[in-house]
């Protein structure tokens, strides 16, 4: 049996190990769980997993971004699957799942991708997403 449901404080473990393969390196799990209880608490952010058998295969997370000069739009966040699990559906489920939440409040569903990550660039293509603006992200440590 396969589903996906709204994470919960649980499935930190699977969700962080499972993050490893986005590439940002291991979180000890502490800061994992605190990290999925801040999201799971906010009311403009949204986990979903894609279990099945018991094991966590894949999450999603999707928020709500808020601008003042622009409207108000859903973002992924993240997204990852269990590369044994790849290819086989689970990605786009997740996503398509986000999407019909976001259609049904009537709100853009975006997403941003390193631009490095050409696979992903096309997976999300494959999906309907269009590539409407490039640009660079700047931080800064205080």
């Amino acid at each position: 049996m396969s589903n996906i449901r709204i994470a919960t404080l649980a499935d930190s473990k699977s969700i962080n190990s499972l993050s490893f393969y986005l590439g940002y390196g291991s979180t000890p799990q502490e800061v994992a769980d605190e990290r999925l209880r801040c999201v799971l608490q906010s009311s403009s952010d949204n986990v979903w997993v894609f279990e099945e058998s018991d094991s966590i295969l894949g999450w999603l997370h999707v928020f709500k971004a808020y601008r003042v000069a622009s409207g108000m739009f859903y973002e992924i966040g993240g997204l990852v699957v269990a590369p044994d699990a790849r290819k086989k559906g689970i990605g786009r489920k997740l996503v398509e799942f986000a999407a019909k939440e976001s259609e049904a409040e009537n709100i853009e569903l975006r997403v941003r991708c390193n631009s490095q990550r050409k696979d992903a660039h096309e997976f999300y293509k494959r999906l309907g997403f269009s590539a409407s603006k490039t640009q660079s992200v700047f931080k800064m440590f205080l």
